[in-house]
């Protein structure tokens, strides 16, 4: 399998579908295939860049994304709108960051289940929970809201790694993507482009210095403590007359658990 992915396409088509609301993104880009290929390469330079500082891994435990139906399903009340409300990831240890596919089938409430980058992962209906071919995620039939209808689908995501490296990577993919010529017509790509390559590298700058606060919790809350200031006194004789007890008092360490 080739490199573990830090976002998924539907990342980066909300990305796009903000910056150009006059259009969905899908209209845009051609295929998923080349949404990922967009991902992959900006994850290569997000790795290298924070490589000293984290490591090579990047991961934390598994989670998974709040599901969402897709706008091309019947229009329904909101009452009788069939909804998904979670998903649940059985496998905290291999599941990866992919996007994820739920299609019905029949009108009876069947459906077939697809990851982007897992493949097929089985058939089932609401009438039953559906654990994934490779046992990474279950889809309760406790979690279903009314019975979809034929040809409906619906979206999730499961992530492998920190939130902020899902933001990271989506933004550097979209950048990518404008600059590419699927936005040759678009006047403002290559600015938009530039925008987005800035805000990812302001922040990869950020996280890779070792004295600057900001710092990925990476499968835990954590915080970088950065130097204390200390007011130093020096005495008639020029001799350092500092009380460092007391300035050290003025400072409450917190632990986060």
């Amino acid at each position: 399998m080739a490199q573990a992915l830090l976002s998924t396409q539907h990342d980066v088509l909300r990305i796009i579908e903000k910056l150009y609301p006059d259009t969905e993104g899908e209209d845009i880009i051609r295929t998923d295939e080349e949404i990922l290929n967009a991902i992959l390469e900006g994850d290569g330079v997000i790795r290298t860049a924070l490589r000293g500082q984290y490591g090579s891994s990047l991961t934390c435990t598994p989670f998974a994304s709040f599901p969402w139906p897709s706008r091309k399903n019947a229009t329904l009340t909101q009452k009788s709108k069939p909804r998904l409300t979670e998903i649940t990831v059985v496998d905290t240890t291999n599941t990866i960051t992919e996007g994820w596919e739920i299609e019905f089938t029949t009108a009876s409430g069947g459906f077939t289940l697809t990851g982007m980058i897992s493949g097929a992962q089985g058939s089932g209906t609401t009438a039953a929970s559906l654990t994934s071919t490779n046992a990474y995620v279950t889809i309760p039939t406790a979690n279903w809201v009314n019975t979809p209808r034929l040809n409906d689908k619906f979206y999730f995501c499961t992530y492998a790694n920190e939130q902020m490296l899902v933001h990271l990577s989506a933004t550097m993919a979209a950048a990518i993507l404008v600059q590419s010529v699927y936005f040759t017509e678009r006047g403002d790509a290559g600015i938009v482009g530039v925008g987005l390559r800035k805000q990812v590298n302001d922040i990869l700058k950020a996280l890779a210095d070792p004295s600057d606060p900001m710092t990925l919790a990476t499968g835990e809350i954590s915080m970088r403590v950065g130097p204390m200031v200390l007011t130093y006194d020096i005495n008639d004789r020029g001799e350092d007359d500092t009380d460092y007890a007391e300035n050290v008092d003025d400072f409450e360490l917190v632990s986060i658990e």
